[in-house]
């Protein structure tokens, strides 16, 4: 998955897309990065609900302070599916929709990148 997702449908719009529960919120997220709040549908008590989560799977590197944030990690390579990330790759409980209308990397030399795509 990239860097930056972008949700120009409306909640309700996605909420009946996916036949998901409405959030309690009406806050609409544009462009959502690494550590942002994006919205994901999952499976709650078995229906589908449309919630707002933090984009990125929190990921506490071997070289991080024990008190520094984890790092919002959004890429996964299927070849380490059954490896690092076998335990929320095999759960269904674990799994979710991320509904987005576009999507973007960032190119260019680090504090000076762009969006592209």
């Amino acid at each position: 998955m990239c860097n930056l997702v972008t949700l120009k449908a409306s909640i309700a719009e996605v909420a009946s897309a996916f036949g998901a529960r409405r959030p309690l919120t009406n806050a609409q997220p544009d462009d959502v990065y690494p550590g942002g709040q994006g919205f994901v549908v999952r499976e709650d008590g078995g229906a589908r609900t449309l919630e707002a989560m933090t984009w990125g799977f929190p990921v506490r590197l071997k070289h991080m302070k024990p008190t520094s944030k984890p790092k919002p990690v959004n890429n996964a390579r299927d070849d380490k599916l059954m490896s690092f990330w076998r335990t929320w790759f095999i759960s269904p409980a674990q799994r979710c929709l991320i509904p987005f209308t576009a999507f973007a990397e960032a190119e260019g030399e680090k504090g000076r990148m762009t969006r592209h795509g």
